[in-house]
């Protein structure tokens, strides 16, 4: 008889492991994930974001930093209406490190919803636990950390397929229209 905290030790363990990468900036407040595209792109401009939300109370409608000026909300590459980038307000003074600690909660997304979807497959909660572990460490995830806009659509991933699948099973969508995306 398999023991019933099975799923839930299963699960906190692999959320427990998930920020080892991460440790050294965890731990060290001094230290950014800031490289490449982060650098170059993202911290401006997320840094923009941030401002105008709370000088203005909504999303800027201009972006300064790319080639002379463009509208802002016209670059989907940067997500300005991702509804998770309300998570970076509380670090308006230190935005690299909001960043960094958005960029671990995308990994905790992807985690969860790689094992949400391997439970709902009927995947042992150990093995589960495994595939989201390494979903959530693989190469493009890792690979992703510079590049936000790539890492948020790649977290919303493993919970499109669960609840897709949950909507299959339960006939919860009309099957003559189209499903979004595609």
């Amino acid at each position: 008889m398999p023991f019933r905290g099975e799923k839930l030790l299963s699960f906190l363990f692999g959320l427990a492991v998930l920020p080892l990468p991460y440790l050294p900036l965890i731990f060290d407040s001094d230290r950014a994930l800031l490289f490449r595209d982060l650098t170059n792109l993202q911290l401006p401009l997320k840094t923009e974001w941030v401002r105008a939300w709370l000088e203005l109370g909504r999303i800027p409608h201009w972006n300064p930093f790319h080639v002379s000026g463009f509208p802002f909300l016209a670059d989907l590459n940067y997500g300005p209406l991702y509804p998770l980038n309300l998570l970076l307000i509380p670090f308006a003074e230190s935005l690299a490190r909001g960043i960094f600690w958005f960029v671990v909660l995308h990994h905790i997304l992807l985690y969860v919803g790689t094992w949400l979807i391997a439970r709902d497959l009927r995947v042992r909660p150990g093995l589960a636990a495994a595939a989201g572990i390494a979903f959530s460490w693989g190469g493009y995830a890792m690979s992703c950390d510079s590049l936000l806009n790539m890492l948020c659509a790649q977290a919303a991933l493993p919970f499109f397929w669960w609840l897709w699948r949950r909507a299959l099973r339960r006939k919860w969508y009309a099957p003559e229209l189209p499903l979004a995306g595609l």
